[in-house]
């Protein structure tokens, strides 16, 4: 498999000092056959944590030869640090990737936390604008609107073009970085509880919602549950 977020993931690990964890121990190394004993879904994802960081997940695997790669950071629950998430698929179409910060706090009610965490991803916004050669989409998931910026970045390009689409994530990830480095812990228990339950509403409207499609994997896969926890696994 290519490592596409390859540079993202040395990135975050020259930045943060990570401890392994095991959430999910059978997704470490794993092939999911179909009804008929061929693979259908094989790969890994890796876990840790670390300073302020709940849980950073890793994920690379093919799926019926797309090659899918995600890099999560969820931060610990007494910091109104956003989510840092980041999804690549390689398909025959071209790269299709999205990339955001989803917030921890209703930046309407906390209007603070829109220019704080929000702001900073205008620029990267608007040159992913600009690049001539990237498609921009719209989610498929219309339920994920309810939590990511207004700076949401999704498109589809050509792999021979992709490097300044893909690089975009990394840009993303180094203010989400700085961000981290700077963030102090929330002191009111009344507003962590509002981020944690924030935290808690966002992994179970993705989890209900996001393998979405890829539902379709369940009528021809041996463990119809794979899915649903590699998409637990990432958030």
């Amino acid at each position: 498999m290519k490592n596409y977020l390859g540079e993202l993931w040395d990135e975050i690990a020259k930045n943060i000092k990570l401890e392994e964890i095991n959430p999910f121990p059978d997704l470490k190394d794993f092939k999911a056959k179909g009804k008929k004993g061929e693979i259908v879904i094989e790969g890994a994802v890796q876990h840790f944590k670390s300073e302020k960081i709940e849980k950073i997940a890793y994920g690379r695997y093919l799926m019926t030869g797309v090659e899918i790669n995600g890099v999560s950071i969820i931060p610990a629950d007494n910091y109104d640090l956003p989510i840092f998430a980041c999804n690549l698929s390689s398909t025959p179409r071209g790269i299709n990737m999205d990339v955001d910060f989803y917030g921890t706090k209703d930046p309407i009610v906390n209007y603070n936390y829109l220019e704080k965490y929000y702001s900073p991803l205008k620029e990267t916004y608007d040159e992913f604008l600009k690049l001539a050669q990237v498609k921009p989409l719209e989610s498929d998931f219309f339920w994920s609107r309810t939590m990511r910026s207004p700076y949401f970045i999704k498109g589809l390009c050509p792999e021979p073009d992709s490097a300044p689409f893909i690089n975009l994530s990394m840009k993303r990830l180094i203010k989400w970085l700085d961000l981290w480095k700077e963030a102090q812990p929330v002191k009111d228990e009344a507003e962590a509880g509002l981020i944690k339950k924030r935290k808690s509403m966002i992994r179970k409207v993705t989890a209900e919602g996001d393998p979405g499609k890829a539902r379709y994997f369940d009528n021809i896969l041996e463990d119809k549950n794979i899915i649903q926890r590699i998409t637990d696994s990432m958030i």
